[in-house]
C-alpha cells in the first residue's frame, strides 16, 4: 500500500509540473502576440501620421506658400494642418502621443521634370520607442520620402 501511495504522490507531482510548463508555454504566447499587435498598431500610426506630413506639405505647396518654406527640419505636433513658420533643430520629444514627426526638405534634391526646374525632396519621418528600444532611443521609425515641385514655376523653354 506504502508503494502506492508513493506512486500516486509521483504522479500528482508530473500532473503538476506539466500543467506549470503548458500554462507557462500559453502565457509566453499571449505576451508575445499583445507586444507584436502593439508594435504593428504603432506601425500603422507611424505610417498614417507620415502620410499625413507629405498632405501638410503637398497642401501648403498648392496654397501657395511654397516659397516661404526653405529646406530645413520642421516638427509637427498633433493637428497640424500647415508646417511651421520656421525651420527647428531636428525634433527630439515627441509631439505627436508617443511619436516624433518630422518634416526635412531638402532644396534642389529632385532631378527637373521633363527638363523643368528641379524639385525639392520632403522626407517625412515618424519615430517611437516602446520597450524593445535599447537605451530608451526612438529606435523605430518610418520614413515616406517624396520629390516635390513648385507647381507655379514654368519649365525653361
Amino acid at each position: 500500500m506504502k508503494e502506492q501511495t508513493g506512486q500516486t504522490l509521483l504522479e500528482i507531482l508530473l500532473a503538476l509540473g506539466a500543467s506549470v510548463m503548458i500554462l507557462s508555454a500559453i502565457a509566453v504566447i499571449v505576451v508575445s502576440s499583445l507586444n507584436s499587435t502593439r508594435f504593428t498598431k504603432n506601425q500603422n500610426l507611424a505610417n498614417q501620421y507620415a502620410q499625413e506630413g507629405i498632405e501638410i506639405v503637398r497642401r501648403t505647396r498648392d496654397s501657395g506658400g511654397w516659397a516661404g518654406f526653405p529646406a530645413g527640419t520642421y516638427c509637427l505636433s498633433s493637428g497640424s494642418t500647415s508646417l511651421p513658420a520656421s525651420s527647428v533643430p531636428p525634433c527630439a520629444t515627441a509631439n505627436v502621443g508617443i511619436f516624433i514627426r518630422q518634416i526635412d526638405i531638402i532644396a534642389s534634391d529632385c532631378p527637373g521634370a521633363g527638363g523643368g526646374p528641379s524639385g525639392s525632396r520632403v522626407k517625412s519621418k515618424v519615430s517611437w520607442i516602446d520597450g524593445k528600444c535599447p537605451d530608451n532611443d526612438y529606435c523605430h521609425k518610418v520614413e515616406l520620402i517624396s520629390c516635390f515641385y513648385n507647381i507655379n514655376q514654368k519649365p525653361a523653354p
